[in-house]
């Protein structure tokens, strides 16, 4: 699993259109205010610098510029509004729980993950977050009976979002519905895999996780190709930190739903392991990627001669990883203390 859990939805009033325009939270959309920068830090205003001193991410990243989006309001809006609209047109899960974007000591989840995302374009990509969210919740097992008329509904809920981002980016669009099915297919696979060591896992779990619908909202076109090897192993680190903080959750929920892969459960079996040795192991294999990671940026930039474009593109990769830890580590949805199914 990647992003969330089901919480009974509320009927909510939409406060927010997903072009960016809001009545309740002023967003200007003028190109002079989205493009302001703050004189100290050289940010644009929209984004904040965390201090590490505001987490406890277990070890991981360290030395990373962390950073969120500050109109949280607009995430938060985008994302329970289209939650309310998937449910009127899916169904009601009134005996289960959702936890998606949800995060009430650092914030949502495209905030952190997403920082550098242009205001405007912020509600958009939230509710895109929340469809990924929901339609994992539904292939992973643990969400609603999959039906014809629910397969439906929810692509026409995607085809909608998909048709206004089009109007913004055609070849983006395309990459995330890409994305997608590739996520779906992977999916379906849990449980029907056997994975001979560590290595092997990484390698499905880079996409099982949501690693190409991440890259979709992200990036499209050639300079995929040129920050290609930056990805491969930060998203690796990516896929092993969400593990780590989601076992608990998954592994409770095991009593009740469809086996879900996850690389703290692979070791525990592969090595005869504790939880809290598996876990640990897990943690260091994560933290060497995501400093080798840190380490290969650095070395570019040492370099000299960066393209802007390039060094904007791992900045917001280093962003999604720190941002992924910062977010799982306090997030509802890997919270037991936060669960509210009966049966876990």
């Amino acid at each position: 699993m990647s992003f969330g859990r089901r919480q009974s939805p509320h009927k909510l009033t939409p406060i927010v259109k997903l072009d960016g325009t809001s009545r309740d939270f002023g967003l200007d959309r003028s190109e002079s205010l989205n493009m302001a920068k703050d004189q100290l830090s050289g940010l644009p205003l929209y984004i904040e610098p965390l201090d590490p001193s505001m987490y406890n991410i277990d070890g991981f990243c360290t030395g990373y510029a962390a950073r969120r989006h500050n109109r949280q309001g607009i995430a938060t809006a985008a994302s329970l509004d289209f939650r309310t609209r998937f449910f009127d047109a899916v169904g009601d899960p009134s005996e289960s729980s959702t936890f998606t974007f949800e995060n009430p000591t650092h914030g949502h989840v495209v905030t952190l993950l997403m920082p550098h995302t242009r205001p405007e374009r912020l509600a958009l990509l939230s509710a895109l977050s929340e469809y990924f969210c929901l339609h994992d919740d539904g292939e992973d097992g643990i969400g609603l009976e999959v039906t014809a008329e629910r397969k439906l509904a929810r692509r026409e809920l995607l085809s909608d979002l998909l048709h206004q981002l089009s109007r913004v980016n055609v070849r983006q669009a395309q990459n995330i519905l890409q994305s997608l099915a590739s996520y779906a297919k992977a999916a379906q696979m849990q449980g029907t895999l056997h994975f001979e060591n560590i290595e092997a896992y990484i390698k499905f779990r880079f996409t099982d996780f949501g690693a190409e619908f991440l890259l979709a909202c992200t990036m499209f076109g050639a300079e995929r190709a040129v920050v290609d090897p930056f990805v491969q192993v930060a998203y690796r680190a990516m896929a092993l930190i969400n593990d780590y903080y989601s076992f608990d959750v998954e592994n409770a929920s095991m009593k009740t739903s469809a086996h879900t892969a996850n690389g703290v459960g692979l070791l525990m079996e592969l090595n005869d392991l504790s939880v809290g040795s598996a876990k640990e192991a897990l943690r260091l294999l994560a933290t060497r990627y995501d400093r080798m990671f840190l380490t290969m940026k650095l070395q570019l930039l040492a370099l000299g001669n960066v393209p802007p474009k390039v060094e904007e593109l791992l900045e917001a990769v280093e962003s999604q990883i720190v941002g992924k830890a910062i977010w799982s580590s306090t997030a509802l949805r890997y919270s037991l203390s936060h669960r509210r199914d009966t049966n876990l």
